[in-house]
């Protein structure tokens, strides 16, 4: 597990506002929406309204898989 994955704030299987979700990872909210919005991770959901909705699960996933291939870290600017 990366050292970005340790918080376990929300519950499994649900998904959660981009707060939650950023909480959940140790990043902050303005960071994991420049993440969405470089294509670096993908919500699991977008609202009618623009809101995007994470799976904490595969958020974790997809930020392992970031890190393990040299992308994103909580510094890089879109």
């Amino acid at each position: 597990m990366c050292d970005l994955c340790e918080h376990d704030y929300v519950d499994r299987g649900r998904l959660v506002s981009t707060a939650e979700a950023a909480r959940a990872i140790g990043v902050d909210r303005a960071t994991l929406s420049r993440w969405a919005k470089a294509g670096y991770v993908r919500p699991a959901q977008t609202t009618m309204g623009g809101h995007m909705r994470w799976d904490v699960d595969a958020l974790r996933a997809q930020v392992e898989e970031r890190l393990a291939s040299g992308g994103a870290s909580g510094s890089e600017q879109a």
